[in-house]
């Protein structure tokens, strides 16, 4: 009897343990905002104006991130989580480490932040709207604006110092 008393109390803490557990995660994930594959996650923030074929920028993001390693994603990325099961998309990180200090993940179909991560607020930045999730115009421009000058303009010169520079430009109309 005693020891179906001792067996009793056992499971109990071990079901306490696990619910506090999953209260934990669930918070250190943001209260469930994490968004999987499918669930009509947008983008932060777009460039729509740029000078070479979005293929190129792809192509030429591991050279960028090899002339400038600053903007390498540190090694304890705190944004892996957030990337998981985005694999498919074929996104590029760079980090930022001016303030605010931030990740961007830049997918090359559109030249599109898909989503991002505020590190010093231990926090994601995505835009949902079927969840109805917005980020504000003011910090989509300046996010974009981060992006143009700190990375898709040096970009451009990687890419116009290369051998691809003329079948890289895109079309005028």
């Amino acid at each position: 009897m005693k020891v179906l008393k001792v067996a009793g109390y056992t499971i109990f803490a071990l079901l306490a343990v696990i619910i506090i557990a999953g209260i934990f995660l669930d918070n250190a994930l943001k209260g469930g905002k994490v968004y999987q594959a499918g669930s009509g996650l947008g983008s932060v923030t777009s460039l729509e104006i740029y000078k070479y074929r979005q293929e190129y920028y792809e192509k030429y993001a591991d050279t960028f991130l090899m002339k400038y390693p600053q903007y390498q994603a540190p090694k304890d990325d705190p944004s892996t989580y957030m990337t998981s099961g985005y694999e498919f998309l074929n996104m590029t990180k760079f980090y930022f480490d001016k303030l605010p200090r931030e990740i961007y993940c830049v997918q090359w179909q559109g030249i599109d932040v898909r989503m991002a991560y505020d590190i010093d607020n231990n926090e994601m930045i995505i835009e949902n709207p079927r969840a109805k999730v917005y980020i504000d115009q003011v910090e989509k421009e300046r996010m974009r604006k981060r992006l143009r000058t700190e990375v898709i303009d040096r970009m451009d010169s990687i890419i116009a110092a290369s051998a691809d520079k003329d079948s890289a430009l895109l079309e005028q109309n």
